[in-house]
């Protein structure tokens, strides 16, 4: 698989989190991790996921809000679209937090 990607190692599932990497999400339920230590400037990636984190939340807010707008009326399939899509958003926060935390510990 590592010939596929084109990359020189590739770890499934880890159990950790490696120091020094970059996250990227793809979707909610994939994240890809990649060593950036001494590549990046953590200080300048921190203020991009801050920014990324804001549109993020931002975007919770706007679904929390579609979400509670939601009359009996609404179908079912709206409702638990309008659900997930929240999930998600939270999902994608928290594994933005955790690359903040990541590039924290690279400034230190």
């Amino acid at each position: 698989m590592e010939d596929l990607v084109g990359c020189s190692s590739l770890h499934l599932n880890p159990s950790a989190v490696p120091i020094g990497t970059a996250v990227g999400t793809v979707g909610n339920r994939c994240e890809v991790h990649v060593l950036v230590k001494g590549l990046v400037d953590p200080e300048k990636e921190i203020a991009r996921l801050q920014q990324k984190r804001s549109a993020t939340l931002d975007q919770a807010t706007a679904a929390k809000e579609k979400i509670d707008k939601h009359s009996e009326k609404t179908p079912e399939t709206v409702v638990r679209s309008d659900q997930e899509k929240l999930r998600s958003l939270q999902d994608e926060v928290l594994t933005i937090d955790a690359a903040i935390t990541n590039f924290r510990k690279l400034c230190l």
